[in-house]
């Protein structure tokens, strides 16, 4: 099985869903709280379940890929639907940590000694879960990886070629 169908095989199902809305429900929560300056033990303690849970999901969904977890084939295919609800949610998670970071950012909470570190997290899960949005998407549309390789190959084809071992 390949790795963009096994990282597909959970998409849709009852425990992606939990563990992204579960996701989306805390980073709220983080939002609403990071506008009062004065909430800063709360948000701590929200910015540590939130990158808790991100650290789970994405470890899952890597360690699923590396076949470290057994993927167990699901009864019924992937429904487009249920793909791009899957891929939306994912972008407005990833969107939604992001804001939370900016938000933060400006109220100067960066620097503040309790959050930082919490918040330096959600940016950088932030950019991973977009980064799986866009490989997941790229998995879902076969043609377009079909066309990377049509490509590569015309370009080989043609003596358009980069030498790497030249380059350094």
């Amino acid at each position: 099985m390949s790795a963009s169908a096994i990282a597909l095989a959970g998409v849709g199902k009852d425990q992606w869903n939990a563990s992204v809305y579960g996701s989306l429900s805390v980073a709220s929560r983080i939002a609403s709280a990071v506008r009062d300056r004065s909430r800063a033990f709360q948000v701590a303690l929200l910015l540590r379940k939130q990158n808790k849970q991100l650290a789970e999901f994405l470890e899952g969904v890597h360690l699923r890929i590396e076949g470290k977890i057994p993927v167990e084939p699901s009864a019924e295919p992937l429904s487009h639907e249920k793909a791009e609800n899957a891929l939306r949610s994912l972008r407005e998670l990833s969107a939604q940590l992001f804001g939370i970071y900016q938000e933060a950012k400006a109220k100067r909470l960066t620097n503040h000694s309790l959050l930082a570190g919490g918040l330096s997290r959600i940016r950088i899960y932030s950019e991973d879960i977009a980064e799986l949005a866009d490989w997941l998407e790229g998995a879902l549309d076969p043609k377009a990886v079909e066309d990377v390789f049509e490509r590569a190959r015309k370009e080989t084809e043609e003596g358009n070629i980069f030498d790497i071992e030249r380059a350094f």
